[in-house]
């Protein structure tokens, strides 16, 4: 806690400089979800209040969002300084140091570029995407050059994606797997318990800190980005197995298998731009990424019969976006997006298909003078024929309250063995709708 009350000084401190402002907003907002499927059981009965606080001096502002849940299914509450941050303004400059969330590139609801702060996936992909980043404690600064602007941020240690540990939307892995094995009447499946071991965090040094940088304009009709990062993996990769056995009147027979895993440095080169045409707008988003590992299929045992592997291959993989905004009138506006992922010297061993492609498509619009607004977002896996439909009607019954009451329709396609940030077919039994009632200050 020191480092908060360290930098809420600071903030004071260039507040005090000519003058000082403080503005404070928030919102209470009360969240229900129920299964749709028997017994419908509630998925989220929650409390959330935020308050913004905002203190702006000549060339400073400080802005803190405290942020606090009650969770009433287990009955816990927890809160978070969810932003901290300190700004100073230059001429032709300014710099932000704290707590902070940065959002790269033009893809809406898929991170390509925007891969800077980790997501909290403790309710899967549906929660607000306010909720969805993590802010993370960096250093970034932004020059602005008469045609171009440039970006650098720096983050000391490295925080990695959230996974929810126990609940509806756990992430669960396979508990036994089959291993070949001789027997008197020829090769059979034995299977064999698992056991995982949690992921190690690279040491805090600054050899492990994160950097990137970002230019960026807009020229001749282009609102463009050119980015680099080069980070860690969100997401951990298979590092090591280890086969255990007992000895048998038969020999040495194999009864389970421990399995750790590591992230690992992975490079990001990216741009994305987009561009009025004709009645509507032209995005493209694309990154090239060096560093990643993918998790192999197939058990290979060493001489000793001791060690499995090999584990997983480091192979680089290409990702690109092409999405078009149209809006024809108050009442209808379409996003649509096509998303394809490519390894590039893909081994068949890999458990990752070599292509795997999304598409979304976004339908809103608002009615009454946007008193009453809907919103329907589809977006399928075309590889593994899952998809997530959300539907969402917002009624804005004044300047300080708002009523939404959606529903979240996950299909199952084909089943997959490793890690996918979108794997709808996973959670096909969490179909659910949800109320949402906001009490904005």
């Amino acid at each position: 806690m020191k480092k908060w009350f360290v930098l809420m000084a600071i903030c004071l401190a260039f507040a005090q400089v000519g003058s000082a402002q403080i503005k404070m907003n928030g919102f209470v907002r009360p969240y229900t979800a129920v299964n749709l499927h028997a017994p419908n059981n509630y998925m989220i009965m929650e409390e959330k209040a935020s308050i913004t606080t905002t203190l702006s001096g000549s060339d400073a502002r400080g802005v803190f969002v405290l942020d606090t849940w009650y969770h009433h299914l287990t009955q816990t509450a927890n809160w978070d300084l969810t932003e901290a941050y300190v700004d100073l303004f230059f001429e032709n400059a300014d710099l932000r140091i704290g707590k902070q969330q940065v959002v790269w590139g033009k893809a809406d609801g898929i991170p390509i570029n925007d891969i800077v702060c980790p997501w909290n996936l403790q309710d899967f992909i549906l929660q607000d995407f306010d909720d969805i980043r993590i802010g993370l404690n960096m250093v970034k600064a932004n020059y602005y050059f008469s045609f171009v602007n440039l970006e650098a941020l720096w983050i000391p240690k490295f925080h990695p994606m959230e996974l929810a540990q126990s609940g509806p939307w756990v992430f669960s892995l396979p508990d036994t797997l089959n291993l070949p094995l001789e027997t008197p009447g020829g090769l059979d499946n034995l299977p064999v318990s698992i056991s995982y071991h949690q992921p190690v965090l690279p040491a805090d040094k600054l050899g492990n800190s994160e950097f990137g940088f970002r230019l960026y304009g807009f020229n001749l009709g282009f609102d463009w980005a050119l980015s680099y990062l080069d980070a860690w993996d969100d997401v951990p990769a298979l590092s090591e197995k280890q086969l255990y056995a007992s000895l048998t009147p038969a020999g040495m027979v194999p009864d389970s298998i421990g399995i750790w895993q590591a992230y690992n440095r992975m490079k990001m080169v990216g741009f994305n731009f987009s561009r009025p045409v004709l009645t509507g707008v032209l995005r493209a988003e694309g990154g090239y990424f060096t560093g990643k590992q993918f998790g192999l299929d197939g058990i290979n045992l060493d001489s000793t019969g001791a060690t499995i592997g090999p584990f997983s291959v480091t192979k680089p993989y290409a990702q690109y976006m092409v999405g078009w905004d149209q809006n024809w009138k108050s009442w209808l506006n379409l996003s649509g997006q096509f998303i394809e992922q490519r390894i590039l010297d893909y081994d068949p061993a890999i458990q990752n298909d070599e292509i795997n492609r999304l598409v979304s498509l976004l339908v809103r619009g608002g009615f009454m003078n946007e008193t009453l607004q809907y919103q329907i977002l589809a977006l399928g896996n075309l590889d593994y024929e899952d998809a997530l439909m959300r539907t969402m009607l917002t009624y804005n019954y004044s300047d300080g309250v708002r009523l939404i009451l959606g529903a979240d329709f996950l299909i199952a396609g084909k089943n997959s063995t490793t890690f996918r940030q979108f794997d709808f077919g996973r959670f096909d039994q969490n179909d659910n709708a949800y109320l949402k009632v906001i009490y904005s200050f």
